[in-house]
Order: C-alpha cells, then sequence, then structure tokens
C-alpha cells in the first residue's frame, strides 16, 4: 500500500470486550403464596416483574402478611423459575499510532464504555408482602451509561 494510504488505512487496532450474564434468581417473598402457580410473567415490566397476585389472599382480597422472621419457613428462599434482568454489555476501542519522527509517534484512541447503552437493572425494590415496593422492578440502573472518549497521547 502507498505511504500516504498507509499512514491513513494500516495499522488500525480493534478491541471489544463483550459480555452478557442471565440473571440472578429471584428471592422469595416473605410469605407463602395462597394462590398454587408459577409467579413467572411472559413478558414482566418494571411495575409487575412477577405474579404478586399469587400472594393476594382471596377472602379479603389484600395481600397475605408477611411471615415473622423467626418463624419456621415452609415455603422456598429463591424462586425457582424468576430471574433478575441480565447483564448486555460491549465496551470497544479504535486506536492507531502516528510516526511523527524516529523517536516520537502519536496515539490516537476512541473508547467507547456501553456501547450499546444497554442499561442493567438488577435489583427488585421489595420482595417483602407488606412494602409498597413489593414486586417492582427498582429503577437505579446497576452499570455504567454510555460514555465515549477520544484522547491523543504523544510518545517520545
Amino acid at each position: 500500500m502507498p505511504r500516504l494510504l498507509n499512514q491513513i488505512l494500516g495499522g488500525w487496532v480493534v478491541n471489544w470486550n463483550y459480555s452478557r450474564y442471565r440473571g440472578w434468581a429471584l428471592q422469595y417473598p416473605n410469605a407463602a403464596q395462597v394462590t398454587p402457580g408459577s409467579a413467572a410473567l411472559d413478558h414482566p415490566t418494571s411495575a409487575r416483574y412477577f405474579n404478586t397476585s399469587l400472594w393476594i389472599d382471596p377472602n379479603t382480597n389484600k395481600l397475605v402478611p408477611a411471615q415473622s422472621a423467626y418463624a419456621l419457613r415452609n415455603f422456598p428462599t429463591l424462586f425457582s423459575n424468576v430471574r433478575l434482568p441480565g447483564y448486555n454489555n460491549l465496551d470497544a476501542s479504535v486506536s492507531k499510532f502516528f510516526p511523527i519522527t524516529e523517536r516520537v509517534r502519536l496515539q490516537f484512541r476512541f473508547e467507547a464504555v456501553n456501547a450499546m447503552n444497554h442499561p442493567w437493572y438488577s435489583n427488585i425494590q421489595s420482595v417483602d408482602v407488606t412494602n409498597p415496593g413489593f414486586g417492582r422492578l427498582n429503577p437505579a440502573q446497576q452499570n455504567l451509561p454510555r460514555f465515549l472518549k477520544l484522547g491523543l497521547n504523544l510518545q517520545f
């Protein structure tokens, strides 16, 4: 490749790191469900992440009371089929060294952290049946939002 074209197109270094994890099993509420069935929803939302109606007493049409922390527990500690949202992240960078003299060179660098800007909400507001946030996804993002960095580094 001609020298000028090589200066522009040649020598670029591309790096990326892609991470994808399945979400953790969700902690089971502090009361036994009164209606049998799975708490997993086909399309969970942030306002209703799992089927909270399984803890509504059909006689009173209210949520069942929480079990005492010191009582013998006769229900699971984790859901078997309800998981928190998974982690999906791409970090990437592109860089190139430009020789200026024999001992001096300039590095150009472009970096993108969370390049696809996928937020990760990894917590439930509460699994306490007496809490108003019962079954709601916590809206606090747990990973970094996308940010871009440009850099020049002169080495001599």
